[in-house]
């Protein structure tokens, strides 16, 4: 149950937004039928790295290359491009996950082993960085939209 919790929470979610942000970085329209089927492989590729006895870093790692693939392969969008808009929307990613945890640590006194121990507590504990991350790509994709519009008229 915990699972398909976090699964509808924290996972489909940030891998509708990873792929959001590569589109958006990369200033591609999104094409929904790649869309949906990198977010799919995505997230099967998510579940799997975080079964395999990993470090977390190894496991993102591991998604970037995923993502890049998707990305260059089936999005058909160029790799430079792949690559710069995939490790932008990653760094934001964990920058705002770091954010989260700071405000976590103020709330819970710095005793974030309560929060971290159980999966329900963990997913809960990350919506904030979901929410945060919508906010920051939609921002970004209404800036750059604004930026595209300016240009036509000049």
């Amino acid at each position: 149950m915990i699972f398909l919790v976090e699964l509808l929470l924290r996972d489909i979610p940030e891998v509708l937004q990873l792929l959001f942000g590569l589109y958006v970085f990369a200033g591609q329209p999104v094409e929904r039928r790649q869309y949906f089927l990198s977010a799919g492989v995505l997230v099967i590729t998510t579940i799997i790295t975080r079964a395999l006895p990993l470090n977390n870093g190894v496991y993102i790692l591991l998604n970037v290359i995923v993502l890049i693939s998707l990305a260059t392969y089936l999005c058909k969008i160029d790799l430079l491009t792949s690559i710069k808009s995939s490790l932008i929307v990653t760094l934001i990613l964990a920058l705002l996950e770091a954010v989260n945890v700071f405000l976590l640590q103020l709330f819970f006194h710095g005793d974030l082993g309560v929060v971290f121990e159980d999966r329900l507590y963990k997913t809960v504990a990350g919506l904030p960085t979901v929410l945060l991350l919508t906010a920051v790509l939609l921002g970004a994709y209404g800036l750059k939209k604004k930026r595209a519009g300016r240009a036509r008229r000049d």
